[in-house]
């Protein structure tokens, strides 16, 4: 992964070590999946925009997984949950009232028309970063 993004393998360790990145370790050997690629490419482009590593952590979130000595997944509440949705549709939707307004009141049509607010209280948090990531990229609701 290095090599593809041209960056240093001290770089990929420190974004892990931000908890950036969350690649699987087996010994010294680290094995990237989809979800640190396209995270790549958001840590990447946030950069070249001018983020910093805080910032841009703040944007894309910190993914369930959690790679710490107990593997064990993160757990965070739902006003959690909110403030990383919102800190994500801040940006594209204006200011943060218009963010709130996006979060409470918009349907989702690949949601079956449900608000960003019921899904995050319905757990389903992880799959709408997931979306609004892929939005980010370029693609398409």
């Amino acid at each position: 992964m290095a090599a593809e993004f041209k960056v240093t393998a001290r770089t990929l360790q420190s974004y892990e070590i931000r908890r950036l990145l969350h690649p699987r370790r087996e010994g010294t050997v680290r094995y990237y999946d989809e979800i640190d690629y396209l995270r790549m490419q958001m840590i990447v482009k946030g950069k070249q925009l001018g983020f910093s590593l805080k910032e841009i952590r703040d944007l894309i979130g910190n993914p369930e997984k959690d790679q710490s000595d107990n593997d064990k997944p993160v757990k965070t509440t739902s006003s959690d949950e909110e403030g990383v949705v919102l800190a994500r549709v801040r940006t594209w939707a204006g200011g943060e009232s218009e963010a709130d307004f996006w979060y409470r009141s918009q349907p989702i049509s690949a949601f079956g028309d449900r608000t960003a607010e019921s899904l995050v209280k319905s757990g389903q948090s992880a799959s709408l970063r997931d979306y609004l990531d892929a939005i980010a990229l370029g693609g398409f609701a």
